[in-house]
């Protein structure tokens, strides 16, 4: 199937195998296949929901892709916006220069907010490894009890990391 994800790390397996998104965490997803026209929409149908998951956040390994469609532009963006409304970020990780390039002259400013990229470097996994550490960082600093869901402000940043830590390793 093209445009497909596989599952990475720090999701729980939903129904018909795909992942499921958990609030608080970062969930780790790497990308297959074309994501041109139809393999983008398919990329979409296979992207874990966030609704009812409190600050989702979705780090997509890209490495090796060099062009992306309209489609696939697009179809990421509304995944960040959905992100967004449920207090969570978009990251993609493994971008390669020109697509690096292209997502910060080529996408709207609005969207870019609501995303972070990341080009890849020689070394597989670190850019990937940077995108977790900044999502889980970013997590750290987000607060939960904020009227604005996507704020980024925190008035008691122990408290989150308290509950970061004892979510990351609760027995569940």
């Amino acid at each position: 199937v093209q445009g497909t994800l596989r599952h990475a790390a720090q999701a729980e397996l939903g129904g018909a195998g795909g992942a499921r998104l958990l609030g608080d965490a970062v969930t780790v997803l790497d990308v297959h296949g074309s994501l041109f026209y139809a393999g983008a929409r398919a990329l979409e149908a296979s992207l874990p929901d966030p609704t009812g998951v409190h600050a989702p956040v979705v780090v997509l390994r890209m490495r090796g892709r060099v062009t992306l469609g309209a489609t696939a532009f697009t179809v990421l963006a509304g995944y960040a916006a959905r992100l967004e409304v449920q207090g969570g970020r978009l990251y993609l990780s493994g971008l390669d220069p020109r697509l690096f390039d292209a997502f910060h002259h080529v996408v709207d400013v609005d969207v870019q907010r609501r995303m972070r990229v990341y080009e890849a470097h020689p070394t597989l996994g670190d850019s990937t490894r940077q995108a977790l550490y900044d999502a889980e960082a970013w997590l750290l600093r987000a607060d939960p009890d904020a009227a604005d869901v996507g704020s980024t402000t925190r008035p008691a940043p122990m408290a989150r990391a308290w509950r970061w830590v004892r979510h990351r390793f609760s027995d569940r």
